[in-house]
């Protein structure tokens, strides 16, 4: 997955043109004998190890969410659950400013000739715009594409803020588990429901009036051609 590398925080200095016996700022140091240095006070730099990349500005007082602690949340979850957890992708996202793991939760089910999986994506950021995100997706995520799609989707997500000890929070990974199998029997049972229903001409006409029940004069016009838009393509042949 390429994600074998830290995120090292490194102090930030202003650097400012040095004139002719000009008297440094409180705090300011004459490094190279032509500027004047002085510190950030609590902001420092995120710097990707690999690459030496500026991920993001942070406060002092903010605790980096390595790439593996990722893993290590994901073993948590195996070591608490009585199904097998498997990691099923992994990767980045602009840059190294975004990391995240992706594990398949057990066998999943099949509905008709359809087959679905249970998947808890976790994702961090290193650049001081986000916590570490756990939560369950039908979408597999391999790109930053189905990585919005899964968080838009999203009914519940389990955030680990980046202070204290992460691992310390492990109890969030293990809720983030049972919000997850919760998540996929309601979702099983709603799709097995679906799977089982036919919808006629008729059914569909009666659920079209309850969505959209006869209105006023001014927004009838439209409903009209709505529903005879959906009678339509219902009626259609190849439909």
């Amino acid at each position: 997955a390429g994600l074998d590398w830290q995120v090292e925080p490194v102090k930030l200095y202003t650097r400012k043109v040095r004139a002719i016996n000009e008297q440094p700022l409180t705090g300011s140091s004459d490094r190279d004998g032509l500027h004047w240095f002085t510190p950030l006070l609590d902001t420092k730099a995120m710097i990707r190890s690999d690459t030496g990349a500026v991920l993001g500005t942070v406060s002092d007082g903010y605790q980096a969410i390595q790439n593996q602690i990722l893993f290590e949340f994901g073993d948590a979850l195996q070591a608490a659950s009585d199904e097998p957890v498997r990691y099923h992708s992994a990767g980045s996202l602009e840059g190294g400013r975004q990391t995240f793991v992706l594990a398949e939760l057990g066998d999943g089910w099949t509905i008709g000739d359809d087959r679905h999986r249970k998947y808890l994506f976790t994702k961090t950021r290193h650049d001081g715009n986000g916590s570490m995100n756990s939560m369950g997706t039908d979408p597999r995520v391999i790109c930053a594409n189905t990585s919005r799609f899964a968080e838009d989707g999203a009914d519940v997500v389990v955030r680990v803020t980046h202070t204290g000890n992460v691992m310390d929070k492990v109890s969030q990974a293990i809720a983030a588990l049972n919000i997850v199998n919760k998540q996929a029997a309601r979702y099983q049972e709603m799709m097995e429901q679906f799977a089982t229903t036919h919808v006629n001409i008729t059914t569909e006409v009666a659920l079209s009036e309850y969505l959209y029940p006869k209105a006023t004069t001014h927004g009838r016009t439209k409903r009209n051609e709505f529903m005879n838009l959906v009678i339509e393509e219902l009626g259609h042949p190849a439909r």
